[in-house]
């Protein structure tokens, strides 16, 4: 009988979270399908690694040096893995890094493509804010990632896609016949945003400052589409991409509201680990840009085609190269 991944997996768990019950929800099994495990890789190396007691798992003074042993050996898994999708990640399993409105918008079509051009692909999908899928791809957990104004290391290839769409948008009802606001008008209404870091939130407080305004009144939410129900509901303001309430601002429940202050529009990016460029990596990103500007998330005003060729540009927060 011999040892299996799986059993040091649990094993990390049990140690890392004290418990086998809290284990077993973070591996999505049962709580008796990891007792099960440990008990039997204790019986396999021959070795009992936990003292168990009614409140709490301990590593036994043996069980803290298989504990390092089992880490090892799943480190050196994850670059086994790793190396095998060196070059390629369109083989095999893309990890593919999405922000929220992205998501929203565009998660169906983007994933139907590469369905369509690689059948036997796996996605492993994270959708999370920009700088977490930054900091994703940097540590290289990520191949690609659809994000706005990336914080990329020199292991990061980034393409600049097009500018976002963004307004601010507020429930017809909530406007009270009022479709053009100052923006001191428009600051003593409920605002909510998503908490910084994020784009959103860098965007509506680089608004208010181009009009000499602070921007600390507001309230926090950790979802896009917590956001566009707030919105929608009446209680509350938000600058948001359009495209995410498209059906209600063309039934005309949702309103676009008419600013004198332009905004300091932030910038799309498809993003890949540099070591994974190929020639289905660029088509990717091409398919995407299309995708991103038929949905309305990039601004429609751009100095190049839909179906350019990718040269060199420089990104302009990092200024690391970008394709």
């Amino acid at each position: 009988m011999r040892v299996t991944l799986e059993q040091l997996e649990t094993l990390v768990w049990v140690a890392r979270l004290g418990s086998f019950r809290a284990a077993a929800r973070q591996q999505h099994v049962s709580q008796p399908t990891v007792s099960a495990r440990i008990v039997e890789l204790e019986r396999i190396i021959e070795t009992r690694i936990f003292e168990r007691s009614k409140h709490k798992v301990e590593l036994t003074l043996r069980g803290h040096d298989v504990l390092e042993r089992a880490q090892k050996i799943l480190r050196a898994t994850e670059e086994l893995l790793s190396a095998g999708r060196k070059g390629d990640p369109m083989r095999g399993v893309l990890r593919l890094g999405a922000n929220e409105s992205t998501a929203m918008v565009c998660l169906t079509q983007l994933l139907a493509y590469l369905r369509t051009e690689y059948p036997t692909l796996r996605v492993e999908l994270t959708v999370d804010v920009g700088s977490i899928l930054s900091a994703k791809l940097n540590a290289k957990e990520l191949d690609v990632a659809i994000l706005t104004d990336p914080r990329s290391s020199n292991v990061v290839q980034d393409v600049d896609l097009g500018e976002a769409e963004l307004e601010w948008l507020a429930c017809e009802r909530f406007l009270e016949g009022r479709h053009r606001l100052t923006a001191r008008e428009l600051r003593a209404l409920p605002i909510v945003t998503i908490a910084p870091p994020s784009t959103l939130f860098e965007a509506a407080q680089q608004w208010f400052s181009s009009e000499s305004l602070t921007f600390d009144d507001y309230a926090s939410c950790n979802s896009l589409a917590m956001m566009t129900q707030l919105v929608k509901a009446g209680n509350a303001v938000a600058i948001l991409p359009p495209t995410v309430l498209k059906a209600e601002i063309e039934e005309g429940s949702v309103m676009v509201i008419n600013t004198p202050t332009h905004f300091i529009r932030p910038r799309f990016f498809m993003s890949y680990i540099r070591e994974c460029e190929s020639r289905e990596i660029r088509a990717f990103v091409e398919r995407t840009r299309e995708i991103l500007f038929a949905s309305g998330l990039l601004h429609c005003e751009r100095a190049e085609s839909l179906h350019h060729n990718i040269g060199t540009a420089v990104h302009p927060m990092t200024g690391g190269e970008v394709l």
